[in-house]
């Protein structure tokens, strides 16, 4: 189990289910001891799901912007749109793609396309379903 020290107020119901990956800078690595980190990582990337989208989109958005969360990530695979914000002054603010290409501010090379993305997907669902669909 992995422990958030500065996200207690975080707290998840049995039926949840969620991969967490923590980016801690190699400067920060000291907020980590053991299997809790005591301080806030430098991303949280959020995959929205129907049954708690707004629970992701205001309440998570709050814990990790009080937490000093530098950078948020939500990736919505209904409405096929990725949201950044970034850390500015103790909020968060949204930041614009450019050229329709999505840039970290905090993790450096961490740069996505979210067209190229959902395409990629599409085309990976697609292969999938041929799989199943053809008969043996």
């Amino acid at each position: 189990m992995l422990r958030v020290g500065c996200l207690a107020d975080l707290s998840l119901t049995a039926p949840d289910r969620f991969q967490v990956t923590l980016r801690i800078s190699h400067e920060r690595l000291d907020i980590g001891r053991g299997n809790t980190v005591y301080g806030a990582p430098d991303i949280v990337v959020e995959i929205l799901s129907p049954s708690n989208r707004n629970y992701d989109e205001v309440e998570k958005a709050r814990l990790y912007e009080n937490a000093g969360v530098l950078e948020y990530w939500i990736l919505d695979p209904i409405t096929r749109q990725f949201q950044l914000l970034t850390l500015a002054e103790g909020a968060y603010v949204p930041i614009s793609p450019e050229s329709r290409i999505l840039r970290s501010t905090v993790v450096p090379g961490l740069v996505v396309d979210p067209a190229a993305l959902f395409a990629s997907l599409d085309s990976d669902r697609t292969r999938s379903r041929s799989r199943f669909d053809d008969p043996l």
